[in-house]
């Protein structure tokens, strides 16, 4: 007799209510065998119901990941939103002792806070490098657009900041008819 069943079910229940993560079991036709209390608590007791039943859904999921993972005996991954809440979902099938597959395990995460953090991060980063766009077009306006050329001498310039905006600037300029200037500076 396996370990597991020696342990029982009802140890394994345990275990399932104590995760943070909401998880159930789906059979090999979609019918949920077990939820732990998490998801319980969220969606309510839908043991015996079809495994679409709480997206709201009337039929399977067109990619059904437990149907998935059951059929390719290997686990996917999803994103899916449950009553205005974004979750990923991993299904990973379940084998008996004879190593046939039987069900699916499902754990869903709630991501919804990471998903707004990762969306304030890419608004904050997208107004970000519109404002180095601004600053390198107001850096570039302070460089020379041409060089004055007096013989016996030439002036030319190559400029290539390290990232989109440096803390350099240089001109060549002429301070009279008979004086050239000229400058570099370097913030740091």
């Amino acid at each position: 007799m396996s370990t597991w069943r020696k342990i029982g079910s009802s140890y394994l229940v345990s275990v399932l209510d104590v995760m943070v993560d909401m998880v159930r079991v789906v059979d090999i036709h979609g019918t949920i065998l077990l939820m732990n209390k998490k998801m319980k608590e969220a969606v309510g007791d839908m043991v015996g119901q079809k495994c679409y039943t709480v997206l709201g859904c009337q039929s399977p999921c067109d990619h059904c990941i437990s149907l998935c993972a059951i059929r390719d005996r290997k686990t996917y991954h999803k994103t899916e939103i449950i009553h205005g809440r974004i979750y990923s979902v991993l299904s990973s099938p379940i084998m008996d002792e004879e190593g046939n597959i039987t069900a699916a395990v499902e754990v869903f995460r709630d991501i919804t806070e990471e998903q707004m953090l990762r969306e304030q991060i890419l608004r904050h980063n997208r107004k970000m490098m519109k404002d180095l766009e601004i600053a390198q077009k107001i850096q570039n306006s302070f460089l020379p657009s041409q060089m004055p050329n007096a013989y016996p001498f030439r002036f030319y310039s190559f400029y290539k900041p390290y990232e989109s905006v440096s803390g350099d600037i240089y001109d060549v300029f002429w301070l009279d008819k008979e004086h050239i200037g000229f400058y570099l500076a370097d913030v740091s």
